[in-house]
């Protein structure tokens, strides 16, 4: 069954309700030419006329009466509706963006935003924020992965570099990570991110060390609270480089790229959400003030 769009129930319901043709374009900003043609289309969608002639004056039938009475309340709440919506949109007060990605990396975030309506973060796991997007859990999100994500735009957010931090009392010297480094390190406790950390592996691998490596003290899948346990004297960890600025107590050693390469994050959205009005505020504050 064929129904009339929102712009002919409009104009159906501005006739039905202005005194006269003139004051229902008028109400419409439209011109009467383009209001008759309106209520023409509006006429074929129906098999009983809504309209009849009482002289030179278009009128309703009995059933266009019946029509404008049970459309004009309808049609007032979704119009109040789809008004408050354009509002909402409009007004960043009004707007909740809801921002997934990893937990240390929304606490990286969180505190560098500033945005007039509501930022709602959730802390998911870099794989999902793909799916979580198309299913519209989030309306942004922040990961490493990009599988599947040809729907969706992706831009280079901010890339993590890797170094070696331990604490300052330990004395380690030099700006660069070195095999001696590592020997000494190798009987003190260290810090995981994984049961498996592939990264020390790698560190002791490339500087061809036949040891065991380090013994993990704990696991922390969280680099703010591992970077923070390393400035507590506890241990040694490897973490991405921007937890370990501006730590005066940290000793912190470079790790060469071609030792461990960086790893980016992206910063990825469906289409819609960069036809929003505030949608440019945010990502300039996200490209200029967060990412680098």
């Amino acid at each position: 069954m064929r129904t009339p769009p929102y712009r002919l129930i409009e104009s159906f319901l501005s006739f039905a309700t202005a005194p006269n043709m003139v004051e229902a374009a008028r109400r419409l900003e439209m011109s009467q030419p383009a209001l008759t043609h309106h209520l023409k289309l509006f006429q074929t969608y129906f098999p009983r006329p809504v309209f009849t002639q009482v002289g030179r004056r278009k009128v309703l039938t009995d059933f266009g009466i019946d029509l404008q009475e049970m459309l004009q309340d309808r049609f007032g709440v979704l119009r109040r509706d789809l008004i408050e919506i354009q509002q909402r949109v409009q007004n960043p007060q009004d707007v909740v963006v809801r921002i997934g990605g990893r937990s240390e990396i929304l606490k990286y975030l969180a505190p560098r935003l500033t945005f007039p309506g509501t930022l709602i973060f959730i802390s998911m796991d870099g794989k999902k924020g793909v799916q979580g997007l198309i299913d519209r859990d989030f309306d942004i999100a922040i990961s490493n992965h990009l599988e599947k994500a040809s729907q969706l735009i992706s831009r280079k957010f901010l890339t993590d570099r890797w170094a070696l931090v331990a604490p300052k009392n330990w004395r380690l010297s030099g700006r660069v990570i070195e095999s001696a480094h590592l020997e000494m390190l190798a009987q003190k406790p260290f810090l995981a991110y994984k049961e498996t950390d592939r990264m020390v592996l790698r560190l002791y691998g490339f500087f061809d060390l036949h040891t065991a490596g380090p013994r993990h003290a704990k696991i922390i899948e969280d680099w703010g609270a591992l970077t923070d346990l390393v400035a507590a004297d506890q241990a040694w960890a490897i973490v991405p480089d921007r937890f370990a600025i501006g730590r005066p107590n940290l000793s912190v050693l470079e790790i060469p790229e071609e030792i461990l390469p960086p790893t980016d994050f992206f910063l990825l959205y469906r289409k819609e959400i960069s036809a929003m009005p505030w949608w440019n505020s945010l990502r300039k504050q996200l490209n200029s003030d967060v990412s680098r």
